[in-house]
């Protein structure tokens, strides 16, 4: 399989309680399988978690040490940004959602959040700004020191949502792509790209 670039279509989750799940860290038809979770903690701010299973997809649980196999990297704001289009953040509140409750561009660290009554580690993920993810695992090198290796990331198709508050579910024989750095930006909605 080549590596691919291009979009990846939008986020799919938009309002608070959706979550998107068809970005995985290992090969998607595998029986363990680790994935991204995208969380919408409100209009303009998700949470990304990782997680885990090993029963082919049926049951899935938080792994907090995974948020260390990425790397998130914010270039700040999208352009072009017009506050005419960004639904939901009010003029008067604009100021305060982009200096007191994002973090500044750069390297992301990962935070505490609580979603749906647990609290997790995850990466902040703001619309309206440009942040690029990169997988790297630790492995051992030739010289027997630990190092990090970068590994791709897969998106892997999933059925549209039954509902508005329904995960997606997998779907056999879905559009398959291994990239390896997944790019969020902002247009008119939140969309991803595969990158070099």
């Amino acid at each position: 399989m080549t590596f691919y670039t291009g979009m990846l279509g939008s986020l799919g989750a938009r309002f608070k309680g959706q979550d998107s799940v068809d970005i995985f860290m290992t090969k998607p038809g595998a029986l363990v399988r680790v994935r991204q979770k995208v969380h919408v903690v409100r209009q303009g701010r998700c949470a990304v978690t990782y997680e885990r299973t090993i029963d082919g997809g049926t049951t899935w649980a938080n792994v907090p040490a995974l948020v260390h196999r990425i790397q998130w990297t914010d270039y700040g704001v999208s352009t072009p940004f017009d506050l005419a289009i960004a639904p939901y953040i009010p003029a008067a509140s604009f100021c305060f959602l982009f200096l007191f409750s994002t973090a500044p561009p750069g390297r992301q660290v990962p935070v505490i959040v609580n979603i749906a009554g647990n609290i997790i580690l995850a990466y902040r993920l703001n619309w309206y700004h440009t942040l690029r993810a990169r997988q790297f695992v630790p492995v051992i090198n030739s010289e027997g020191k630990e190092c990090r290796e970068r590994r791709p990331l897969w998106y892997h198709e999933h059925n549209p949502r039954a509902d508005h508050h329904t995960e997606p579910t997998y779907k056999q024989g879905g559009k398959e792509y291994k990239f390896w750095c997944l790019e969020y930006g902002t247009q008119v909605s939140e969309y991803r790209a595969a990158k070099k």
